[in-house]
């Protein structure tokens, strides 16, 4: 099978233009100084070659299962179990190569659960107090992909919220294996920050959060598991309600062998629609070969 290769010198001029023009419009215009010019100068231009663009275009276009997604979403599990309690593991991952196939929406696939008394629920509104039990817990386990993304944008943007005013501005980053491990951190406390471990082994800064991408009008079938939905009572229609079907087994079939009188019609109208083509296309092969132009 022949694949296009992936072009990353125009992959790193794309990224440094959005960069630049993000900075720029958070920038706007102070003075002679504008912020195109602002942005120019403080972002340099992202080479073709670049050691991480090179590892993650591996990762996103050739080996799914790459060591850069694998540690990054190892911390991630980590950091979740401490933060929960609970330990849902990994989602799945891209594969090698990478499928960006979306799958069910459930809870091995970024679905929200509750976690109430040893069973799963998309929602839960039963009589079981929530609580009651020590493991009860509301949990989302995304995949290895968006777990990397979480903590790689943890990574590139948490590293510049320490206090710059500061003496040593040659900051050292504190080491870590987990979000524990950055508890006595202060360089981000200055601007109300939490420090979190991330697959690069340093504590930064936290800025990314996940949010669960679903249609407002659908909200999960209460009381059942995950992967169950139906339309909110309280759904105005300004939503357009997208959602791919999942055509479970348990739908069922029918066959119908007999198309009725109609079928019969269909079927010579066909017929005869088909012998006029033939003998025209007959004829005008004929008539193009007399006239020595086929």
């Amino acid at each position: 099978n022949y694949t296009t290769p992936i072009d990353l010198q125009n992959i790193a001029k794309a990224a440094t233009f959005v960069a630049r023009a993000a900075l720029t419009a958070a920038y706007g215009e102070d003075g002679d100084d504008d912020g195109g010019n602002f942005a120019a100068n403080a972002i340099a231009e992202l080479s073709y070659d670049d050691e991480t663009l090179v590892d993650l275009a591996d990762c996103l276009f050739t080996n799914g299962r790459c060591d850069t997604l694998s540690k990054y979403s190892k911390v991630e599990r980590v950091n979740n179990r401490e933060e929960t309690g609970q330990d849902v593991g990994i989602g799945a991952d891209l594969g090698s190569p990478p499928n960006y196939y979306v799958s069910v929406y459930n809870n091995r696939n970024g679905q929200a659960f509750a976690y109430i008394d040893g069973s799963i629920y998309g929602s839960y509104t039963g009589d079981e107090e929530y609580g009651k039990n020590s493991g009860d817990a509301v949990l989302v386990r995304p995949n290895v992909l968006e777990m990397s993304i979480h903590g790689l944008l943890n990574d590139f943007l948490g590293r510049g919220s320490y206090d710059e005013s500061s003496e040593d501005n040659e900051y050292s980053f504190k080491s870590c294996q987990a979000s524990s491990d950055c508890s006595d951190v202060t360089y981000c406390s200055s601007s109300g920050d939490l420090a979190v471990c991330t697959g690069g082994n340093e504590c930064v800064c936290s800025r990314s959060h996940y949010h669960l991408a679903l249609d407002e009008a659908i909200i999960p079938a209460p009381n059942n598991y995950t992967g169950m939905f139906m339309v909110s009572e309280d759904d105005e229609g300004v939503s357009p309600m997208y959602s791919e079907p999942y055509w479970s087994n348990d739908i069922g079939i029918h066959i119908y062998r007999d198309g009725g009188e109609n079928g019969a019609w269909v079927i010579s109208f066909g017929l005869i629609v088909a012998g006029a083509w033939l003998v025209g296309t007959t004829l005008m092969k004929s008539r193009l070969r007399k006239e020595k132009l086929y």
